[in-house]
Parts: C-alpha cells; sequence; structure tokens
C-alpha cells in the first residue's frame, strides 16, 4: 500500500523582515495527530493559541511523499529552498491567488520522506526556508525538536 507524506507551509508571511520568526518570539514546533479514517499528523511552527502559523507540515502514517504549501508568499513565486543542517533542497511548484484572504498558495512538486533534509531536519528541528523574499530560520526549543522527530517517525513509517 503506498501511504502519502505531505508537508504543508501554511500562514506564513513571506514578504520582508518580519517573516523571520524564533523560538523567542513564541514560535515552536507543535505535534497534532489525527486518528480517522486515514491517520494522519499535522506538524506546525507557531505561537500556540494564537492564528500565528509561520508553517504546517501533515503526513499520512507511513508516507513517503511531502508537498511544501507556502500561504502568503508572492503570487508568482514558482520555487522555494529549504535547508536543515548541511542538506538543502530546492523545490519547484505553483503559486494559486485567493482573492477572498487576499493571499497566494505555493505548492512544491514532492520531496522523499526519505531525503537527507528530512533526517537533518528531525535532527536539527531547525529548517530554514528561502523564498524571493529572503530566508526565513524557523528553530525550535527542545521541548518543539522532539515533536519534529516524532513527526517524521510517524510519516516516514
Amino acid at each position: 500500500m503506498r501511504h502519502m507524506m505531505m508537508i504543508f507551509v501554511t500562514g506564513i508571511s513571506m514578504t520582508g523582515a518580519s517573516a523571520m520568526a524564533s523560538h523567542a518570539q513564541g514560535f515552536d514546533w507543535a505535534l497534532r495527530v489525527n486518528e480517522g479514517r486515514v491517520s494522519d499528523a499535522i506538524l506546525a511552527y507557531e505561537v500556540p493559541e494564537t492564528d500565528s502559523q509561520l508553517l504546517s507540515m501533515v503526513c499520512e502514517e507511513g508516507g513517503q511523499r511531502i508537498f511544501v504549501n507556502v500561504n502568503g508568499g508572492p503570487k508568482d513565486l514558482r520555487s522555494i529552498g529549504l535547508k536543515a543542517g548541511a542538506a538543502s533542497k530546492q523545490l519547484a511548484g505553483q503559486s494559486e491567488y485567493y482573492a477572498e484572504i487576499d493571499e497566494a498558495q505555493f505548492t512544491s512538486t514532492e520531496i522523499s520522506s526519505g531525503d537527507p533534509l528530512i533526517a537533518a531536519f528531525a535532527q536539527a528541528g531547525r529548517l530554514t526556508v528561502q523564498t524571493t523574499s529572503g530566508e526565513h530560520v524557523l528553530d525550535g526549543s527542545p521541548q518543539g525538536r522532539g515533536a519534529v522527530q516524532r513527526f517524521v517517525r510517524f510519516c516516514h513509517g
């Protein structure tokens, strides 16, 4: 049986220096597992109890593919870069604009859940997202790094 793992980058304002976020600003990695017809998990880089979510990752249990979505980026965004430790990956994709919320959403091509980038991300709990507006470092606390590791184990199977 083929499983799918998806990463969604949502709610991030990728315009200017304000997109730089850190654990010191209240952001951290949080994991939520949804049990239902399909068991899936969401890993979000967010400020708890707020709508401030810079990045979210979603996967089905035992998934093998990852997709990255960026909200709030440029309407014409066609690729993003991800970096964790020494591993990096450029992901192509396309943006779709939603007039009702005046926001664009970028969706990437897939990345394998076995990619060295994912292993480095699980080890470090830190992910750098590069867009046309700059580099955005998302770093977690020790507890947040544990959430990243549990998420990757859940998704990879």
